[in-house]
């Protein structure tokens, strides 16, 4: 019996065309959505593995980490600290939005400039009257930050901004003790000691303009 070519004919085809490829999509979603599920859960691990968390690398900068010098001594208001804040990541208008970011905490008109290329995250440095600024600058500067020592003999606070900046740390998580007393950075060591074996001369953690 030959096969018809009815319009009827045609309309049902087409129908059973549509159904099966309906039904395929809706087996693709049903199989997508079960992974998204299973990943979501637990129960699968994920097809593709991101840590954002910032890790410094095997030559990562090393520097000695000034303690307080008085271990009963308070945490210095933002309003109280001069800071300086320079842009060494080679990308434009880091040093502007981080000033602005630390004026609305407080610290009194930060100025901003550019520096020579610094590779790490973010540099606070003082000199040996500002080492307690510097800590309490040092709470909002975002994770792996460094603070360390110059030969300077006032107490302002330079921030250098480097390649691996990003950003500040949130709001949310600056949560430290604003009246309490400092903790010392793990590792620390006596702040007169480094600034004993510190010289002009030596001296490399300053910012230097671009």
């Amino acid at each position: 019996m030959a096969r018809t070519n009815t319009p009827e004919s045609r309309a049902r085809h087409l129908r059973w065309r549509q159904i099966g490829i309906y039904g395929s999509l809706a087996a693709i979603m049903v199989l997508v959505l079960s992974i998204s599920i299973g990943v979501w859960t637990g129960q699968l691990a994920p097809l593709v593995e991101k840590d954002f968390k910032y890790e410094p690398s095997a030559t990562a900068e090393v520097v000695p980490i000034p303690c307080p010098l008085d271990a009963e001594a308070t945490y210095p208001a933002p309003p109280e600290i001069s800071i300086h804040v320079f842009n060494a990541s080679g990308r434009q208008g880091y040093a502007k939005s981080a000033a602005d970011f630390l004026s609305a905490q407080g610290f009194p008109a930060p100025s901003a400039g550019n520096a020579a290329a610094y590779e790490g995250v973010v540099k606070v440095i003082a000199g040996l009257e500002g080492v307690h600024n510097a800590y309490t600058v040092y709470q909002f500067m975002p994770e792996g930050s460094v603070l360390t020592l110059d030969t300077r003999t006032d107490n302002s606070v330079d921030i250098v901004l480097g390649s691996n900046y990003v950003g500040m740390r949130a709001v949310d998580q600056i949560t430290y003790d604003r009246e309490g007393v400092i903790e010392p950075l793990a590792q620390c060591r006596p702040a007169a000691e480094i600034a004993a074996g510190l010289t002009p001369a030596s001296t490399s953690d300053s910012p230097e303009p671009a």
